[in-house]
């Protein structure tokens, strides 16, 4: 009779216990997710708004070889798939790394654009950049830079096996059925 007791108040404190750390270790995905993502696009407007400042001299003066010196010098980082330099007109002047085309029905404005796309079966986002004088309204040329999001992806992946392995972890060894 007491062995029934115990089953009837365990089974219900283990299934709560479970369905808990199902919640948070879904939550704590998400969340890493999200933390990651919002990294990644702060290293590529960070990237694309220094870009922008060196090379504006060189597209002052169409100095077509100190830009594509720049590129180049730019795109020795690994996440960088692609970097381009379009001219006012949106004619490409210089690029380097992967090559690639705008995404269909992408307007160019006077500002930032972020917006997620594929380069050669590879996940990027694209980051569109103005170059232009601090106190003009137009741009003399933009920045094309297209940042990886694989390590991103991996990141995420490795954080989410990590994350349920603990959950399993913690409930294998802290919760075990009672004897009867």
């Amino acid at each position: 009779m007491q062995n029934n007791i115990k089953f009837k108040i365990a089974v219900p404190i283990v299934i709560i216990i479970a369905l808990l750390l199902v919640v948070m270790v879904i939550s704590a995905i998400s969340i890493s997710a999200r933390n990651l993502k919002a990294i990644n696009e702060n290293k590529g407007i960070a990237i694309s708004h220094i870009a922008c400042e060196s090379l504006l001299a060189a597209i002052t003066f169409m100095d077509t070889d100190s830009i594509k010196n720049n590129l180049k010098n730019l795109s020795t980082d690994p996440d960088i798939i692609a970097i381009k330099v379009l001219d006012n007109k949106l004619k490409e002047i210089a690029a380097e790394g992967e090559k690639f085309e705008l995404p269909a029905g992408l307007e160019i404005k006077s500002e930032q654009i972020i917006t997620e796309t594929g380069i050669n079966q590879k996940a990027a986002l694209l980051f569109v950049s103005p170059i232009k004088e601090k106190n003009s309204q137009n741009a003399s040329a933009y920045l094309i830079l297209a940042l990886s999001q694989n390590r991103l992806q991996s990141a995420v992946k490795n954080i989410s096996n990590l994350l349920i392995s603990m959950a399993l972890l913690i409930y294998g060894n802290l919760l075990p059925l009672p004897a009867f």
